[in-house]
């Protein structure tokens, strides 16, 4: 090798051992500086560009930023998150404690004293019945006992409840089960309508409260 190209390679390298030595001797940044970093705290200052320069090549500082960067993601949205889970869980109190408790008993609508009408037309008279989340029975005269359909409908004639039943004998009376709750509806006056098996529909008004 010609003494000029000894003189070049061995400049080149010195350079290249400088620039590792640089590199590894520059002290790194500490979590801190990172932190703040990522914050915006260092925006256009000199320390900034100090930072990039130093992520730039230390394959160390560059990894435990983007470990930051998740994190402080994560922390920023934790109060957002809670604020929703607060708004839900006020909003749950509320509809709970200020809505009217139905209770889990057997609604019961007494039909006993109440003229029977038959036809849609005709002038009905009012019984009244109490939501419940249970389950309804009907009150009918004596005599009254057998198979029934029934269906509830509101004030514009829609039907809301279809079932059926079978009426009998107790010492209440004649008492007709259905495997429906009145809970479901809102306060109101309904129309209940009875067919006793081969008869025509008996169509009565009750308020349900």
């Amino acid at each position: 090798m010609e003494p000029a190209e000894r003189e070049l390679a061995d400049a080149l390298t010195q350079a290249a051992d400088d620039h590792e030595s640089f590199v590894g001797t520059r002290p790194c940044l500490t979590t801190r500086e990172l932190r703040q970093f990522i914050a915006g705290q260092f925006a256009n200052t000199p320390k900034a560009d100090e930072i990039l320069a130093h992520i730039g090549e230390c394959d160390r500082c560059g990894d435990v930023l983007s470990k930051l960067r998740v994190q402080h993601s994560v922390v920023r949205r934790l109060p957002l998150v809670a604020a929703i889970a607060a708004v839900v869980i006020v909003i749950l109190w509320l509809s709970v404690s200020h809505s009217p408790s139905i209770p889990a008993t057997i609604s019961t609508i007494d039909l006993r004293n109440i003229e029977l009408t038959r036809g849609a037309d005709s002038e009905l008279q009012v019984a009244k019945a109490q939501r419940t989340r249970g389950t309804s029975q009907i009150l009918l005269a004596i005599g009254s006992e057998g198979e029934y359909e029934c269906e509830i409908r509101n004030s514009a004639g829609a039907v809301l409840l279809r079932t059926s039943g079978t009426a009998v004998s107790s010492n209440k009376g004649v008492i007709l089960d259905l495997p429906v709750s009145l809970g479901s509806l809102s306060p109101g006056r309904y129309q209940i309508s009875l067919r006793h098996s081969g008869e025509d529909w008996v169509n009565y008004v009750f308020d349900l409260k």
